[in-house]
């Protein structure tokens, strides 16, 4: 809507989506869900255990996060096309610059989808000009979520025992470490597939629609993050044809 429309400042849009948004959960909460499963009896060690657990992985990425605000972003595929490409939108719009940058490909990967740089363009925005190290904030919150939603799922799925050692090692990969740095989409797809694929098993065990609606929204995320999460639900959708 901010590219499409006369608006040049997301405030008035920021505001409408507020107001959507407070509307929906006040109507959701006068709906009762179905009670789920209980959980298993667990140790007060065990949970205590997770607690800490998470807590370190969660102080891990949020260091992680500060230690990046030091660097700009000038080199890689977070320049070369993620940020690029919000930079353009911020200078242009959807007007001839753009056009031209992707028809002499300027723009490398213009296909790719769109949730990336409308994040880093809304940083722009807020700040009222182009910064080289903010505006990886977004992206790097998505970590943060993506250790929350990891730790739900695996403590429901396994026990705080199992959740706590696959925590940790998710915590010490390279991958998790590159994700809290930069501004790439890999941890879009990471977080939109997760969310998107545990709400469809909680709905698929309740039958309770918040979930399923819950796994839409989390589909949708995964779409726009990168071509893999079109892959990704594309082989998610060919496995429950054939089961």
């Amino acid at each position: 809507l901010r590219l499409v429309s006369p608006l040049g400042s997301p405030g008035p849009l920021s505001l409408a989506g507020l107001v959507l948004a407070a509307a929906l959960y006040a109507l959701g909460r006068r709906r009762a869900l179905v009670a789920a499963a209980p959980p298993g009896v667990e140790s007060r060690a065990a949970r205590l255990v997770f607690g800490v657990v998470l807590a370190v992985a969660l102080a891990v990425t949020v260091q992680r996060v500060l230690g990046a605000s030091w660097i700009a972003i000038v080199r890689d595929d977070e320049a070369i096309f993620w940020s690029k490409r919000a930079k353009l939108w911020f200078v242009d719009g959807l007007g001839p610059g753009y056009a031209r940058a992707v028809a002499t490909r300027e723009l490398a990967n213009s296909a790719y989808p769109l949730l990336n740089p409308l994040l880093q363009l809304y940083v722009f925005d807020l700040a009222g000009r182009i910064t080289h190290v903010v505006n990886r904030l977004p992206l790097q919150l998505c970590s943060v979520a993506l250790f929350l939603c990891t730790a739900s799922a695996l403590r429901r799925a396994a026990g705080s025992w199992v959740a706590a050692a696959l925590l940790l090692l998710l915590a010490s990969s390279p991958l998790a470490s590159s994700a809290a740095r930069h501004a790439h989409s890999d941890v879009l797809v990471a977080l939109g597939a997760l969310v998107a694929g545990d709400a469809f098993e909680r709905w698929s065990r309740s039958g309770e629609r918040a979930w399923l609606a819950l796994a839409s929204l989390g589909a949708a995320f995964l779409l726009w993050s990168k071509n893999e999460g079109l892959l990704l639900l594309a082989a998610f959708l060919c496995i429950q044809g054939l089961a």
